[in-house]
């Protein structure tokens, strides 16, 4: 038995239609398994499900034996605090007290293993099996439409109150591993407060590196003493408590480590970059040009500076410009061509599709395609998978 079998199955959610129950006896209903995590923490967060008709929403964690659970040490590990329902293959005596779902009730091993023939993996697209490249006017047609989603769906989200410009900049700056987390750290820190603590760049880096827990430890360097003596001050005087989310540090480089991002956030915002006017009438080239001859302490490494780099500059440019009411989209799309293709994780997915010269403009419009049709397979709307189904429909005579 492998973990990552069962981590298939619950991803998947190929049920059909169980009435599934836990080890003490709740009723169990998926109404969304959660998004896959391979960075440090829970393997599935964000799941909604009712356990005895009560919806929670929190984390999913997925082990062979319950008693994995102590084994990996997450009783300690405040990461897994969100867990709100254990799935595993077997229970065994001992046993952490959440809800556990043990699947050996539902399936045996045989069994299991012919469901995932059937499934895949949970890493692999619906149609992995059938992908191939597709003519370059299908391709662009779709790339279009999709970047037009992204687009509307972000200037929706600013409209609506549901972000912020500086939060879209805090998840940014948070990268794949960190942007929920520095989504909330940005969220715990009221527009008030940041009005009041702007002027002072000392200040804001506090704030920021202390929501975020950083400045809890005993330090003798007299820059961190400063700074968190400066958090203290401010969160006995505006009664601030941190999120309950804990940083992630897995597969990060050195460069790009929470304190660095954190540091380079609060710069940002001291000087006026969270506001959408500050990227208006700008170029690419006028911003990045603003942005790199910027040189800040890092308060853990004295006499280091720290810097803004190619890659994050072209990350920052790439997804932010998408908030921009001002521009057109047929001008959002210019300005993507200019840079680079983004290799993550989901980009990644999809390299069978073989696009020629890839840009920005392409890896964008593979992010929208992911999150707005393959999370939720919708594969009878995709253009993709309709040029695939035409391609090997007989042909008439």
């Amino acid at each position: 038995m492998r973990e990552r079998w069962l981590q298939s199955l619950w991803g998947k959610q190929d049920w059909n239609d169980w009435p599934l129950r836990t080890y003490q006896g709740q009723s169990v209903r998926v109404l969304h398994p959660g998004k896959w995590n391979n960075d440090q923490g829970p393997d599935f967060i964000g799941a909604q499900i009712f356990i005895d008709q009560v919806l929670w929403v929190g984390a999913v964690e997925i082990h062979v034996h319950s008693a994995d659970w102590f084994r990996h040490h997450h009783a300690t590990d405040p990461n897994y605090l969100p867990v709100i329902l254990h799935v595993v293959w077997m229970q065994v005596p001992l046993h952490p007290d959440i809800p556990t779902l043990e699947l050996s009730r539902y399936l045996t091993v045989p069994k299991l293993k012919q469901t995932l023939i059937h499934l895949g993996d949970i890493s692999e697209l619906a149609c992995h099996r059938v992908m191939k490249p597709v003519p370059d006017p299908v391709w662009h047609a779709w790339r279009s439409h999709l970047l037009s989603i992204r687009r509307h769906r972000k200037l929706t989200q600013l409209s609506q109150g549901v972000t912020s410009f500086r939060n879209a900049l805090a998840r940014q700056l948070g990268a794949w591993v960190n942007r929920e987390v520095f989504e909330s750290i940005d969220a715990s820190i009221s527009e008030e407060l940041l009005q009041a603590v702007r002027p002072r760049a000392e200040d804001l880096t506090a704030l920021y590196l202390g929501q975020a827990g950083l400045l809890d430890e005993a330090f003798s360097e007299d820059r961190l003493l400063l700074l968190q003596v400066r958090y203290r001050v401010l969160r006995q005087q505006y009664g601030l408590n941190p999120p309950y989310r804990s940083l992630l540090w897995m597969r990060i480089r050195p460069a790009a480590t929470p304190t660095i991002r954190l540091v380079q956030l609060a710069a940002l915002i001291h000087l006026g970059w969270h506001e959408p006017a500050r990227w208006q009438g700008r170029s690419h080239l006028e911003i990045a040009a603003a942005l790199s001859s910027l040189e800040l302490e890092d308060p853990w490494r004295v006499g280091e500076k720290i810097c803004f780099s190619g890659s994050l500059l072209e990350n920052l440019l790439i997804n932010l410009w998408g908030y921009q009411p001002d521009l057109r989209l047929s001008e959002t799309e210019k300005l993507l061509v200019l840079f680079s293709f983004e290799q993550n994780r989901i980009t990644r997915q999809y390299q069978w599709l073989e696009i020629k010269n890839p840009t920005a403009a392409d890896s964008q419009a593979l992010l929208e395609l992911h999150q707005s049709y393959c999370l939720f397979s919708r594969c009878s709307t995709c253009a993709l998978a309709n040029a695939w189904v035409q391609d090997q429909a007989p042909q008439s005579i």
